[in-house]
């Protein structure tokens, strides 16, 4: 099935002394014109954190009273705040398995304080290894003499790598905040270009140029409505986007306003490479053709398929595959196929309800297998 997108968290991050570095992202800062109130990092370990356990983090969650924004791996997102009510932020941070002092003391860790100017961290005592500590935090705009409030950009970071980041668009309640909100969905459905529905597509929901959700179709996306978004239709395997099936247009990426209810989007593709089947088996093979259908019999594509011969996996696909095997030896294989998204193994074409099944192929043979899959 398709991929997301692959964050390369760079490990480990090593840290400079609090001064020097602070020194060099003011320096940063000044050159740009941007307020140092902007950017937040973390020094050395505090000198009350001996025993260290490097930490990552694991989850947030922050929500401006309207809506909730999850921002680990999705970096330069950004929300509204307003100046007086603020964001609240919810964070999870991981301990690693060992820490500096091999266990032998009660566990601290840290990570980057969110406050003015750069501090050296925070200290949280009484961990251990493979520890998750949540912490719950409030901000307003509070910088006095900073001027008027101002895109701010903020990242926390811990010694155990995994860096959050994100953007914070501040305005003030006289200046007029954006209109009542409402949280509606968006859902996008992928068919191939004769009408059958077909499943497990990329697509991407993007705001203000940034990445803020990702999923399979059918993927649901929250969105607010009266607010504008894109969203992104991505190709696989021998299939390519065409059109969306309401408009017409052949342009993957399309934007559009949220409305106050759902919103469904169609993506219609297209097979450029139809494969033809596969020739007879030569002596001494065997071919398994395996395909996927939904309890309507339409076929449905890229359900991940396995070939095992005893405990050993020996062959692995999607849906519709093709497997040639050595045969005519009394060889014994096993096939299985596995469920994905709300789409569940319930027989094969045969009847047989058993998702693994087995077989001594002749020379020669080809084995052709339907699996039948049933939504709930």
């Amino acid at each position: 099935m398709p991929t997301g997108i692959d964050n390369d968290k760079g490990g480990n991050k090593p840290r400079g002394s609090a001064a020097i570095r602070a020194s060099m992202i003011l320096l940063l800062l000044s050159s740009t014109g941007i307020l140092t109130n902007q950017a937040f990092g973390m020094g050395d370990a505090p000198s009350t954190c001996p025993n260290r356990y490097d930490s990552a983090i694991a989850q947030m969650s922050i929500s401006n009273g309207t809506q909730i924004f999850n921002p680990v791996g999705h970096p330069g997102m950004t929300f509204r705040a307003e100046t007086h009510s603020g964001y609240s932020l919810s964070m999870t941070l991981h301990t690693a398995n060992q820490s500096s002092n091999g266990n032998k003391d009660t566990g601290t860790t840290w990570y980057s304080e969110n406050t003015f100017g750069f501090g050296n961290g925070h200290c949280l005592n009484g961990v251990g290894p493979n520890y998750d500590s949540t912490q719950n935090f409030s901000f307003t705009w509070n910088y006095v003499g900073l001027g008027p409030p101002h895109s701010q950009s903020v990242l926390w970071y811990t010694f155990g790598g995994n860096d959050v980041s994100y953007a914070v668009e501040w305005y003030e309640q006289e200046a007029g905040p954006p209109p009542p909100s409402t949280t509606s969905h968006l859902t996008v459905n992928s068919k191939d270009i004769s009408g059958n529905p077909i499943y497990g597509y990329y697509t991407v929901l993007f705001q203000n140029g940034g990445e803020i959700d990702t999923g399979f179709t059918p993927a649901t996306f929250s969105t607010t409505s009266g607010q504008t978004y894109a969203v992104q239709a991505q190709d696989y395997g021998s299939y390519f986007f065409d059109h969306w099936a309401d408009n017409g247009s052949t342009n993957r990426d399309r934007s559009f306003t949220a409305a106050s209810s759902q919103l469904t989007f169609t993506a219609v593709y297209r097979n450029e490479r139809s494969p033809p089947p596969p020739p007879p088996p030569q002596s001494g093979t065997a071919t398994f053709n395996i395909k996927t259908v939904d309890s309507n019999g339409n076929e449905i594509y890229g359900y991940y398929t396995t070939l095992w011969q005893g405990t050993n996996l020996v062959k692995e696909g999607f849906s519709p595959v093709s497997f040639t095997v050595k045969a005519g030896s009394g060889q014994s294989y096993a096939v299985t196929v596995a469920d994905y998204s709300n789409y569940y193994f319930d027989h094969w074409s045969d009847g047989n309800k058993s998702r693994f099944l087995s077989f001594v192929p002749e020379s020669g043979q080809t084995i052709s297998l339907t699996a039948v899959y049933r939504t709930s």
